[in-house]
């Protein structure tokens, strides 16, 4: 189990080191850049549930909808807010998240 926890941490931070070397060229780089992405990765999560991998894959794929369509219809900071809106609603409404499947014990 411990060896299998190693190299998924491992192969999860080559990732990370991939990713950010690709985006460089888009996002200015600044001490403060995570917030916004771990921002953005913590409301997706909470939107598609807790605990839920495929929660988190619908409440990607979501987040990434609202804002690709309002962003190229409205602008992106409109977009940005409506995502925020969204997810205030969602915790207010469903608190455990859209597609969480925990059952009361």
């Amino acid at each position: 189990a411990k060896l299998m926890f190693c190299i998924g941490f491992a192969i999860s931070f080559a990732m990370l080191g991939l990713t950010a070397s690709l985006m460089i060229p888009y996002y200015p780089i600044t001490p403060y850049i995570g917030t916004t992405f771990s921002f953005k990765a913590f409301i997706i999560v909470a939107i598609g549930g807790e605990g839920n991998v495929l929660g988190a894959l619908g409440g990607g794929m979501f987040v990434a909808l609202v804002e690709k369509i309002l962003g190229s219809l409205v602008s992106d900071p409109f977009a940005q807010i409506v995502v925020f809106c969204l997810f205030i609603v969602v915790l207010l409404v469903k608190p455990e998240g859209l597609m969480n499947k925990r059952h009361a014990t």
